[in-house]
């Protein structure tokens, strides 16, 4: 489900400006999940005993997004042009896709956070001039902010053969100092 207000206005005889607010939330995002992992709250025993590791396709996961987009463009007569945008962008997620496992079989609360698709900031920068001899020099410019990434302990604490359990942060001794503090 996807919402959207657009605003654009024209400023003088040569630019114009647009603001557009994005507003998106997604259900039923696909997901892979082992569904015969150990349990630990029963003691590390399968749901299926007799069974090993039974890998199923879910449709759970959810998401939620909010973007900020402003465009502008410049006509400068006919032989130059500019032109660019910057979004702001919020995305939340339990889920990056159908080949994603949770870090816990039995809990995927535990990764809602910052979805994979989430980059702050994004802009794109360009621009367009009349050369001699009909030739045309177009530059451009993106910049983005950093991608995401995950501290794992690679550690298989459940069993279900994904080593993508998330370090906690340490209430008690012994603990392991990190450039991310103190798991």
């Amino acid at each position: 489900m996807q919402t959207g207000v657009s605003v654009e206005r024209q400023l003088g005889k040569s630019a114009n400006l647009a603001v557009t607010y994005l507003n998106a939330r997604g259900v039923h995002a696909f997901f892979t999940n082992n569904i015969n992992a150990p349990n630990p709250a029963n003691g590390g025993l399968r749901p299926l005993p007799n069974e090993g590791n039974i890998f199923q396709y879910q449709s759970d996961g959810v998401f939620r997004q909010n973007q900020l987009v402003v465009n502008s463009s410049i006509r400068m007569g006919t032989k130059l042009s500019t032109f660019g945008y910057y979004t702001l962008n919020y995305a939340k997620s339990d889920t990056g896709g159908p080949g994603y496992f949770p870090s816990n079989p039995y809990d995927r609360s535990e990764d809602y956070g910052r979805a994979s698709f989430d980059v702050r900031h994004r802009v794109f920068i360009g621009g367009s001039a009349s050369l001699p001899y009909a030739f045309r020099l177009s530059p451009f410019m993106i910049a983005t902010s950093g991608s995401l990434f995950n501290v794992t302990t690679g550690v298989d604490a459940f069993g279900d053969l994904q080593f993508n359990q998330r370090a906690a942060f340490a209430a008690c001794s012994p603990v392991n100092q990190t450039p991310y503090g103190l798991l």
